[in-house]
């Protein structure tokens, strides 16, 4: 009766501190690496990467992946099951470890582009220059912490870009008329100063 009373205490208070930290249940808000303090990925996993983080314990689809990246608002973009298959943009062809990829439909200018791959226990996280052609799981690990299971799924994650501040018209020709009058304020100086 004790340890029941004593388990459903913890249990409790478990729930109120995740409700007031503003944390669920549901989402792992701090991805853990499968190996601490250990980076598996690498560029080469995706042939255009531009930066990885992983491999992380668990499934890319339940956890908070704000952050990755420094980008703090992915939304799911496409997601291909297995090793092949299609699905908005998204083409996956494969072999278990490896294979060719696409992304067609979407502007590279517009969005910051990350894909995960995820296999065994793990997933990898990759920022993206531009899509294809090839990808492997050498990045992610099985569940005995040896690099290349066979791909569970393939995720891209898309975040709008902020667009970066462009110059008024009227503060460039202010600019301009300042240092213009200031040029002349000086060349009348130095004229004064010879005479």
């Amino acid at each position: 009766m004790k340890i029941n009373s004593i388990i459903s205490v913890s249990i409790a208070s478990s729930t109120i501190l995740l409700s007031l930290l503003g944390l669920s249940s549901d989402k792992v808000n701090a991805l853990t690496l499968a190996i601490a303090n250990t980076t598996t990925c690498s560029l080469s996993d995706l042939d255009v990467s531009i930066a990885c983080e992983g491999a992380f314990a668990g499934n890319d689809e339940n956890q908070d992946l704000s952050g990755l990246f420094n980008v703090s608002n992915w939304t799911q973009y496409a997601k291909v099951d297995e090793d092949s298959g299609t699905n908005n943009g998204l083409t996956v062809n494969g072999g278990g470890t490896s294979g060719t990829w696409s992304l067609t439909g979407i502007d590279f200018n517009s969005y910051d582009i990350m894909a995960i791959l995820k296999g065994g226990p793990t997933f990898s996280a990759y920022l993206l220059s531009s899509a294809g052609p090839d990808w492997n799981t050498d990045g992610i690990l099985k569940g005995n912490y040896k690099p290349s299971p066979g791909l569970s799924h393939f995720t891209i994650y898309t975040s709008a870009k902020t667009p970066q501040p462009v110059p008024e018209p009227l503060t460039i020709l202010g600019t301009g008329i300042a240092l213009g009058l200031g040029g002349l304020f000086k060349s009348k100086q130095k004229q004064k100063s010879v005479v």
